[in-house]
């Protein structure tokens, strides 16, 4: 919690999104207010070595996607995303 605090505070990453070199599927709740959609278009930017990239937003969807009724739409996504 200690390095969450710092790094929130001083607005410095945790880690360097450029680095990633695996394909990597985003996902976001268009009312996510948690972590934003801008947020996950920020970091889907910043993934310039990534394998693959693709970001998608769920409508209606908050932080706890995965516990409502757009969820089907989430495990939907990340199915397709690990059997590609």
């Amino acid at each position: 919690m200690k390095d969450y605090a710092q790094c929130r505070e001083s607005s410095t990453d945790w880690y360097d999104p450029s680095l990633i070199q695996a394909p990597v599927q985003i996902v976001v709740g268009a009312w996510d207010a948690e972590t934003t959609p801008a947020q996950g278009q920020r970091l889907f930017e910043r993934l310039t070595h990534a394998a693959s990239k693709q970001m998608t937003i769920i409508g209606d969807g908050t932080h706890s996607l995965m516990l409502e009724r757009n969820r089907h739409q989430l495990h939907g996504i990340v199915a397709q995303f690990l059997l590609s």
